[in-house]
Formats: C-alpha cells, structure tokens, sequence
C-alpha cells in the first residue's frame, strides 16, 4: 500500500473517532424514542380532533419540529453503526500493514 493512502486512512480512522465522541449515540436513541412518543402523541390529537377544524400552525410546527428531530437521531444512530464498522476494516488494514 502507498504511503499517501495509509496516511490518508489513518487520518480518516482520527475522523471517525472524533465524530464518535462528539455525539452521544445513547442520546441519539433517547431522542429518536422521545420523537416517536412526540409525533404518535401528535397524531393522536389530530385524530380526536373534529374533521371540520382548519390546521393550526402551532400543531403543524411542532409535527415539523419532532419530524426533524426523528430523522436528525436516525441519521446519528446509522452514522454511528457505519463508522464503527468502517473503524474496525480501516483497522484491520493498518493492522496487516503493520505486520508486513
């Protein structure tokens, strides 16, 4: 392997583990179970609501608010699962290099 791409692997191994001590993948979880909880409790409401109200912007922007929050949480949470698996075959190849 080339100098230049063993440098460049390691270099995106320290940007792994960066990324993965910035973010909090349990913090992840809890927010993306609190969206769910959030967005089910939203829907119910609409649900018990009368077919004939209009839509309010205040219920619209909190459906808004818990959506962004669900999909910022799953973003993490598969971030999180893709780099620890991308940290363990980058690794593994420093490792076989190391051993040559």
């Amino acid at each position: 392997m080339k100098v230049e791409t063993i440098i460049s692997l390691v270099k995106e191994l320290e940007k792994i583990r960066g990324i993965r001590s910035r973010n909090s993948y349990f913090g992840a979880w809890c927010g993306f179970v609190v969206s769910l909880i959030w967005l089910a409790r939203l829907y119910m409401l609409s649900i018990e609501k009368s077919p004939n109200q209009g839509l309010e912007w205040f219920p619209a922007f909190m459906f808004v608010v818990a959506l962004i929050l669900c999909l910022q949480s799953f973003y993490i949470i598969v971030r999180h699962i893709t780099n620890k698996k991308f940290a363990i075959i980058i690794e593994a190849l420093l490792e076989n290099k190391k051993v040559d």
